[in-house]
């Protein structure tokens, strides 16, 4: 049975293969609330198990139910010249992420990009970030 620890695992492992050894990659299960959220030297993508949306109904006697699991990939990046910077390399790591997930089939199912959106972040940390968020459509047995 696929479970949302080995899947999330999964998804580290393809950010890992396809984006820069400088960029620090890893789970974070509190989000932002967590101190190593913004531990950014130069590049950072966490992953965050995200949720899904409530359980449907399946017809009676159905084996198998149908869920969406969501992940968000928090995408930082800090420059020391500008923030202008900071943005820039945040687009391009963006993309990057985008590049390696959206379509990609792991054992739970296909991944598809949901959404993206500007990552609320301290003042004066100087890192810009972006929230990715991708879902996966998977079947469960009962």
């Amino acid at each position: 049975m696929t479970t949302r620890s080995a899947t999330e695992d999964q998804i580290i492992d393809l950010l890992k293969s396809a984006l820069p050894e400088s960029v620090r990659i890893g789970s974070l299960p509190l989000g932002m609330d967590d101190r190593k959220a913004m531990d950014v030297r130069s590049a950072a993508c966490w992953v965050v198990y995200a949720g899904g949306p409530a359980k449907q109904n399946q017809a009676a006697g159905s084996l198998v139910q149908a869920q969406t699991w969501s992940w968000s990939v928090l995408i930082l990046a800090k420059k020391y010249r500008s923030s202008h910077a900071a943005a820039t390399a945040a687009l391009e790591l963006l993309d990057k992420v985008e590049d390696a997930l959206v379509g990609q089939e792991i054992a739970a199912g296909q991944i598809v990009k949901t959404r993206d959106s500007i990552l609320r972040v301290p003042d004066g940390s100087g890192v810009i970030g972006y929230e990715a968020v991708f879902s996966i459509q998977t079947y469960l047995r009962k």
